[in-house]
């Protein structure tokens, strides 16, 4: 039910688009009512009253005018294809539903272009089974249409939910469309999870869709709106990545420590608190700046630790931390796409920093941040962390703490 009720909705926005941009005279497009009073037996006329009453969430309009006005503007054009549709889309709902496909087919060998035809095509293959002719009308609309792009991406991006879909469109996709690309980039932020499911069944790993910065956007987007367990999976299988960040503060190389956030430290920054990365030589440093008695998270990484007990260090740079000014390391415990509970904090000093915390069965993951407080003066508060490391305490009891 669900991606016949995507592919409908998406159907009738993109068939009001069609009307309302159609190419036809003044009067027949954007008063096709008052076009056929001037003209009863205008085709433009004819055909843009027929669409707008089609696109009319009550259908008896349609069903009252659709036959005879696609049967006068088919007598005086022939090859009126929209006419022709119309009239297929007339017996589909009237009951003849091998005659109105028939007739829409027909439609579009006669023009690709009729993107209400396309998706007419789409929904119908999609209803009856035919998955791989639905995906490819939708293609055809998205390689004539640009205007319906977005409407389009998104309808796609939903149907990806479905694994019969996913299956279909990832086969289908092989021969690399010209629009996929752009298909992933926007369903990144609309449609996460069955983006990354379906990338991952592409095999191999289509790396050649993705840039670094977008597999960071992808996966930060996995960790606030799908199960935690989606980002990991699809980090582990992006090319060139290290599996051993899951499960430490360790990078093979400084740069890698700001490469595919928030497995990577991701870099934070509002109207609060800035996030900053240095990377120096060998060492990498998180930089926090806070406006006065703001309060905020500079930059923060993911972690799947496993049960037990563990220390994390680093070494802090306070020294313009003035007038009350904190910096701190915190923990958190993922409970949910984009939930996270405290699990320890410690307000950070100038010099080498300790922090103990356990991590219990129910906690799948963790986010480790650094946080800042501005000061109470008129001043910016600047600090750095550096030289982090992540080590499990075998042999050591600790207790977490949460300190303000």
């Amino acid at each position: 039910m669900f991606r016949f009720v995507s592919i409908v909705v998406i159907t009738v926005a993109i068939a009001y688009a069609a009307w309302a941009g159609a190419a036809s005279a003044i009067y027949g497009k954007f008063a096709p009512t008052r076009g056929l009073n001037l003209d009863p037996g205008s085709v433009g006329a004819l055909i843009n009253t027929t669409e707008k009453a089609a696109s009319a969430k009550d259908q008896s309009g349609f069903l009252r005018i659709a036959r005879p006005h696609s049967e006068q503007a088919l007598r005086r054009d022939p090859l009126a294809n929209q006419a022709l549709r119309q009239l297929g889309q007339y017996y589909a709902q009237t009951g003849n539903e091998a005659k109105g496909r028939q007739l829409v087919e027909l439609s579009a060998r006669l023009s690709r272009r009729d993107s209400t035809g396309q998706l007419w095509l789409a929904e119908d293959g999609l209803k009856n089974g035919r998955t791989t002719e639905a995906l490819r009308a939708i293609d055809t609309v998205i390689r004539t249409q640009p205007e319906t792009h977005e409407a389009t991406f998104q309808a796609l991006g939903g149907l990806l939910a479905d694994p019969e879909f996913r299956s279909v469109f990832v086969t289908y996709v092989q021969n690399r469309p010209p629009w996929l690309k752009a298909f992933v980039e926007y369903n990144i932020s609309h449609q996460p999870e069955a983006l990354s499911q379906t990338l991952l069944q592409m095999q191999p790993f289509p790396k050649y869709l993705l840039t670094d910065q977008s597999i960071g956007y992808l996966l930060t987007m996995l960790v606030n709106r799908a199960p935690i367990e989606r980002a990991r999976d699809f980090y582990a299988r992006v090319p060139g990545t290290d599996r051993r960040v899951l499960t430490s503060l360790f990078f093979a190389k400084p740069t890698d420590a700001l490469r595919f956030p928030p497995l990577g430290w991701e870099l934070l920054s509002d109207n609060n608190v800035q996030g900053f990365g240095d990377v120096n030589g060998d060492t990498i440093a998180i930089e926090a700046l806070a406006m006065p008695g703001r309060r905020g998270t500079a930059a923060r990484k993911l972690l799947f630790l496993k049960p037990g007990s563990y220390r994390w260090s680093g070494e802090g740079d306070l020294s313009n931390m003035r007038d009350r000014a904190v910096g701190s390391v915190a923990l958190y415990c993922n409970k949910g796409p984009g939930e996270w509970t405290p699990l320890s904090r410690k307000n950070l000093t100038t010099g080498r920093n300790m922090v103990d915390f356990a991590v219990a069965s129910d906690c799948p993951a963790q986010m480790v941040a650094i946080e800042t407080l501005g000061s109470e003066s008129q001043s910016d508060a600047s600090m750095a962390v550096s030289a982090m490391q992540l080590i499990p305490l075998r042999s050591v009891a600790s207790t977490p703490t949460i300190a303000n």
